[in-house]
């Protein structure tokens, strides 16, 4: 493995790594997108499960940023 999942930040990869990683995910998400197109079963459960990760990605987000922010405020204070 090119890089540690668990302390994964895109900026610290390299070009060649960022590409790897991107071309990993996208042949996951394409064979997953396939099945789901070919049995038209799971087709909300895909959205769903996609929705809440940009969801959970997005609270992940805002609660460092409001933890950075704090930090801040401790300093000036």
């Amino acid at each position: 493995m090119i890089f540690n999942c668990k302390n994964f930040h895109e900026e610290s990869l390299t070009i060649l790594e960022q590409k790897i990683v991107y071309g990993k995910v996208h042949s996951v998400y394409k064979k997953a997108l396939d099945k789901v197109l070919q049995t038209n079963s799971m087709l909300q459960q895909l959205i769903t499960l996609l929705q809440e990760f940009i969801d959970e990605q997005s609270d992940s987000d805002k609660s460092l940023q409001s933890d950075s922010n704090d930090k801040e405020d401790l300093t000036i204070s």
